[in-house]
């Protein structure tokens, strides 16, 4: 699916963090559109394939899994997964209670602890900062 122009808008605001809760990956495709390398997407990852204690996986706007994220403006956490780009999809409910927990934890450890000298750590000048 094509993005729409409210994707296309958003891709281009300071936005710390946006919850992406389809599977289409359209948020995704107008974040690719726009260029930024400064995007990173986080997408809930199934146990049902035996995929051991990984609840999580972060890819950049390429598709390439990253293990370290050094300093994303914008986390794009799709915590249902996402067709785009390694097809992962939760498909029992402690899936869900397991990635929402862990998900969670890491997108505030990354937008929200993460924060240059001299910012404030609340949102409320509209733009937090990050790492």
């Amino acid at each position: 699916m094509a993005p729409t122009a409210l994707h296309d808008w958003l891709a281009t605001l300071p936005i710390s963090l946006i919850v992406d809760g389809w599977y289409d990956g359209t948020m995704r495709a107008a974040f690719a559109k726009t260029g930024r390398t400064d995007v990173v997407e986080m997408q809930g990852v199934t146990r049902a394939n035996g995929g051991g204690d990984i609840w999580t996986k972060t890819y950049d706007l390429s598709g390439r899994d990253v293990e370290r994220v050094s300093a994303p403006k914008t986390v794009l956490y799709a915590p249902h997964g996402s067709v785009m780009p390694a097809s992962n999809f939760l498909v029992s409910d402690s899936d869900y209670v397991e990635v929402l927990r862990v998900g969670l934890e890491k997108v505030s450890t990354i937008s929200v602890s993460c924060q240059p000298p001299g910012e404030h750590s609340d949102v409320s000048d509209g733009y937090p900062g990050f790492c």
